[in-house]
């Protein structure tokens, strides 16, 4: 068979039997010749690593091919690639759908300084921003337009999440407050006072009655929603507590902090349970999966890692980043990690075996935090760009 002279499909077939080194070139010619997008990738071509050249993927770009699609035939999509077929897509007019279904990230845009966490409504209808600009933003999450501005904080909001019900959003600020927020029309409710540093984190117990915060005071605090009141201090951290999160089950809430340690504590008395020792730097994020079965970190030292919650276990560590991974989630359906981190990057891992599954190249700085809707299909994403951006996992 003669490249570029391709007759019938017995003689595509005979592409897959050839020689990694060889497949590139076979591509090429198929390409040539006319097959279609659908045709080729209906065969499970995939390309070796030794030949996932740059090449190739500009040129199925040209033939507008979906850069989902050349991604899963193992060819590289450069962030160059994806701006301009962004660019191409939008002046078709494609709709968000479309351009999701290429791997493409949509935008909410209007902050004016970084954004430092996202959070998705239990609902999956909203998506809520905390920013450098001192504001939380609430976003319809199908069209991406702006519903509302949270404003009252005097410094960089840096973590947000929504209540059980939906009817609340809760942020946490440089400021040294956590404040509540009716999701509805945006009006402030109550402001947690009590943290001497920064509140970096917050999470919702799965009851909606408690707001745990984590603070640079060296502390996590406990508080009740209904009233704003203090419940408890979970002490024990030597250096500022980076991130928290409460277990679905409402017994455990897990601590990230600066000293490369995560911690488990009992929610019901502020008792430490056990200390997740590893990392080689600070722990920036922690998430406890649906099943509770697990602790999930993500630390300065570019790694995540998976461990037992039971006994404190390390289960898998997850290694790809070239920087520290800030942001940790589980997916909802608990079968995925998936990753945020410094080097622009978010990565999906399968829980089971810490394997890298894609690379989501969205955003053009740093990502600070990633969420999943809970309907376990899409990923957002927030990022230094001063953008969030939803993606297909």
């Amino acid at each position: 068979m003669i490249y570029g002279v391709v007759r019938n499909a017995s003689e595509v077939l005979e592409f897959l039997r050839l020689q990694p080194g060889q497949r590139a070139a076979g591509l090429t010619a198929l390409v040539a010749e006319g097959w279609t997008q659908e045709a080729i990738t209906r065969m499970g071509f995939v390309i070796a690593s030794e030949e996932k050249t740059a090449g190739v993927s500009e040129a199925l770009v040209a033939k507008d091919w979906n850069l989902l699609a050349i991604e899963r035939m193992g060819l590289p999509v450069t962030m160059g690639m994806r701006n301009a077929r962004m660019q191409v897509l939008r002046e078709k007019g494609s709709d968000r759908k479309a351009i999701m279904n290429e791997g493409l990230g949509m935008p909410f845009e209007g902050h004016t300084d970084h954004v430092q966490s996202v959070c998705v409504t239990p609902d999956g209808k909203h998506v809520v921003t905390a920013s450098d600009d001192s504001t939380a933003r609430i976003w319809l999450l199908s069209d991406g337009s702006l519903v509302r501005t949270l404003q009252g904080h005097t410094s960089t909001v840096m973590a947000v999440c929504v209540t059980p019900d939906g009817k609340h959003v809760v942020t946490a600020s440089a400021d040294n407050t956590a404040r509540i927020w009716l999701l509805s029309d945006g009006s402030l409710v109550r402001t947690l006072q009590g943290h001497t540093d920064r509140v970096a984190s917050v999470c919702m117990s799965p009851d909606g009655k408690h707001v745990v915060t984590a603070s640079g005071d060296k502390t996590a605090r406990i508080w009740l929603l209904s009233d704003g009141s203090h419940v408890r201090t979970l002490k024990g951290h030597p250096f500022g507590v980076l991130s928290v999160c409460v277990s679905p089950d409402g017994k455990h809430v897990a601590t990230g902090c600066f000293d490369a340690t995560a911690r488990i504590f009992l929610l019901s008395d502020g008792s430490l349970v056990r200390s997740l020792k590893g990392h080689d730097r600070s722990v920036y994020s922690v998430c406890v999966t649906p099943d509770c079965k697990h602790v999930v970190t993500g630390s300065f030292d570019m790694t995540a890692r998976i461990w037992l919650l039971s006994d404190g276990s390390l289960v898998h560590t997850l290694k790809g980043h070239t920087g520290g991974v800030y942001s940790v989630c589980v997916t909802p359906d608990g079968k995925h990690v998936v990753t945020a981190s410094s080097d622009k990057t978010a990565r999906l891992w399968p829980l089971s075996d810490g394997s890298l599954v894609r690379t989501l190249q969205a955003h053009t700085s740093v990502v600070n935090s990633v969420c999943v809707t809970p309907d376990s299909k899409h990923v957002v994403t927030a990022s230094q760009d001063k953008t969030a951006r939803i993606s297909l996992l």
